[in-house]
């Protein structure tokens, strides 16, 4: 959104807002936020070889102890305010069983105002799951 010597982007997947599935997750069926003891949930997520190796790397690139500070620092990180600053063309990616970040890709492929393309990836092609996978 901020360097415009960039001369084309592609998102894979498209990300408007990391936070979107947590807040999701912490809600119940009706809606209402449900009240969740973050520190437990890391704790026992942590336990999972996926996801450790997943919030590990995020960890390192955000300079984190643990991985609420990684959560807590995306806060910051999203396109809601700026998204329609991305001047180049942009290809947004989405897959078709998309687990880790749900729907973002076609709400920041919708809030874009630069030249843009969307490709969902499907299963039938074997790449239907999160980042093509």
């Amino acid at each position: 959104a901020f360097e415009h010597r960039i001369s084309a982007l592609v998102v894979n997947p498209g990300q408007f807002d990391p936070m979107e599935n947590i807040k999701r997750a912490s809600q119940n069926e009706d809606g209402e936020e449900r009240n969740i003891d973050l520190n437990a949930f890391f704790q026992a997520a942590m336990q999972d070889k996926f996801v450790a190796s997943k919030f590990k790397a995020k960890m390192y690139v955000h300079g984190a102890e643990d991985p609420l500070e990684v959560v807590n620092q995306w806060e910051n990180y999203n396109l809601r305010d700026v998204a329609h600053l991305i001047k180049c063309p942009t290809l947004v990616a989405d897959a078709e069983n998309e687990h880790l970040s749900a729907g973002q890709a076609k709400e920041l492929f919708d809030a874009l105002t630069c030249p843009k393309d969307y490709i969902l990836f499907t299963n039938l092609e074997g790449c239907g799951d999160h980042c093509g996978a």
